[in-house]
């Protein structure tokens, strides 16, 4: 299955097969790599909720290994003002 993860704002473009879903970044607890080829999107809410992605399946991003797309996708859950402390309109000491 084709698999293409990408940034989409506050949330994860999760497109397999054509068929896309948007997992909201800030309901991503971790991501973590299980059976040493699959990439876990832990959505806090028990297994039944987690998103499993073959690492074989992602055709985008484009990386060498599981690790460095799990390092892709972790980037991509701090590019959102949405999930990052400190965006535009966030409460931190230099806005206070």
């Amino acid at each position: 299955m084709a698999t293409q993860i990408s940034d989409d704002g506050a949330s994860l473009l999760v497109t397999v097969d054509g068929v896309s879903q948007d997992i909201i970044k800030s309901e991503i607890r971790r991501v973590k790599i299980i059976k040493t080829n699959i990439i876990m999107l832990d959505i806090g809410e028990g297994a039944l909720y987690n998103v499993y992605v073959p690492f074989a399946d992602v055709t985008a991003p484009v990386t060498a290994n599981a690790d460095a797309l799990r390092i892709a996708i972790k980037g991509m859950l701090s590019s959102s003002a949405a999930v990052g402390v400190g965006g535009v309109g966030y409460s931190t000491d230099a806005n206070q």
